[in-house]
C-alpha cells in the first residue's frame, strides 16, 4: 500500500507546483506579449507618394509601438499621383526595400493582390460595383398639395446614384420619430403627394 500512496503524493504535489507556473507564464504573455499575438495594421501606400526615407519610418515606428506587421494597400482615389507609379520599376525596388526593413525589424509584411481591395480594385470595377454610401437630400413643401416637381438629388461620387426611398413626414419642432411611420415606393422622383398632418406619403 506504500507504492500508490507515494505516487499519489508525487502526483499531487507536480499539479500543485505547475498551476502557480501557469499563472507567472500567463501574466508575463500580457506584460511581454510574443510576437505572434501583437496586432497588426494595414499600410497605405498613397498613389505612388513613397519614399524610401518614409518606409524606414513607418516600419520603425511600428516597431516602436509594438505592432508586429502590416500589409501594404495601394490606394488612389483622390490621392495627388506621387512619383512611383503602381508596379513601375521604382515601386518594385522600393517594395523590396521594405520586406528588407521588415526583416530587419523582426515584422510581418504582407500586400494586396492588386491596388485597391484585395482582388476588387480596378478599372474593371465599375462606380455601381464599388464601395457606397446612403445619402440624402431635403425639400421642404406646405400642403395639403399636390406636390408636383423634381426632387434635389443627394450628391453622388463617380456619376453614380440610385433613389432607394422618398419619405415625407410634418415638420414639428418636437417631432417623435418613433411614432412617425412614413410608407412610400419608389418609382419617379416628380410627383410626391404632401400632406403635413400624417406621416404616409406616396411617391408615384
Amino acid at each position: 500500500m506504500k507504492l500508490p500512496l507515494i505516487l499519489g503524493t508525487a502526483l499531487l504535489s507536480l499539479v500543485l507546483t505547475t498551476i502557480p507556473a501557469r499563472a507567472d507564464s500567463l501574466e508575463s504573455g500580457f506584460l511581454n506579449p510574443p510576437d505572434s499575438a501583437k496586432p497588426q495594421t494595414w499600410w497605405h501606400w498613397m498613389n505612388g507618394n513613397i519614399t524610401r526615407e518614409g518606409i524606414t519610418a513607418d516600419l520603425e515606428a511600428m516597431k516602436q509601438i509594438g505592432v508586429g506587421g502590416a500589409t501594404i494597400v495601394n490606394v488612389d482615389c483622390g490621392i495627388p499621383r506621387g512619383p512611383v507609379p503602381f508596379m513601375s520599376p521604382e515601386w518594385r525596388k522600393c517594395f523590396k526595400f521594405a520586406v528588407e526593413e521588415a526583416n530587419r525589424l523582426g515584422l510581418d509584411l504582407c500586400v494586396e493582390n492588386c491596388a485597391g481591395w484585395s482582388s476588387s480594385g480596378g478599372p474593371w470595377n465599375t462606380p455601381e460595383h464599388a464601395m457606397q454610401r446612403v445619402v440624402t437630400s431635403e425639400l421642404q413643401v406646405t400642403g395639403p398639395a399636390d406636390f408636383d416637381a423634381q426632387l434635389p438629388q443627394p450628391p453622388a461620387k463617380l456619376g453614380f446614384y440610385r433613389d432607394i426611398a422618398v419619405l415625407a413626414f410634418p415638420e414639428s419642432a418636437f417631432v417623435n420619430w418613433c411614432a412617425l411611420e412614413p410608407r412610400c415606393s419608389v418609382r419617379d422622383r416628380n410627383i410626391l403627394q404632401a400632406w403635413p398632418t400624417t406621416p404616409s406619403a406616396t411617391a408615384r
